[in-house]
């Protein structure tokens, strides 16, 4: 989810008992770098279609399949308190976060209308690889 995810010390947030202040910190204090990205790939669907009668319906039915990758590196609130973590030039590649999924989109005047199933491929954070949790995304217009 947005703003859930970020390579940082998670004590630091064990050190402050105020819930609104946790809120704060975790939602609006930034990081010094910010890595993300996403590779698509479209198909319209009539390209597909071997039915001439109803290739017509097809043609503003798109599909798609996607990977998208990010993080966030050196959270300013750890700065702030001395507990700065020290990033080295690899973890820019080993601690991004992976995502992959399918999507249909349908193509209107003001852009497409959008479904995504995204599913986790890899979590910086527990170390660990898994497809499992499946997240539904709907949306207007291209996500990029």
């Amino acid at each position: 989810r947005a703003r859930e995810l970020r390579y940082h010390n998670p004590e630091i947030l064990d050190e402050i008992a105020d819930d609104n202040t946790k809120y704060y910190i975790t939602n609006y204090i930034g990081s010094r770098t910010l890595i993300e990205g996403s590779i698509e790939y479209r198909r319209c669907l009539s390209d597909i279609m071997v039915n001439q009668s109803l290739q017509w319906l097809m043609n503003n039915l798109w599909t798609t399949v996607f990977i998208d990758f990010g993080n966030a590196f050196g959270w300013y609130y750890e700065d702030n308190n001395d507990k700065a973590m020290n990033v080295k030039w690899s973890d820019y590649i080993t601690k991004l976060a992976v995502a992959s999924g399918i999507g249909i989109r349908y193509e209107t005047p003001v852009g497409p209308i959008r479904i995504d199933l995204a599913f986790p491929v890899y979590d910086p954070l527990k170390q660990r690889r898994f497809f499992g949790d499946c997240t539904v995304h709907f949306g207007i217009g291209h996500a990029f």
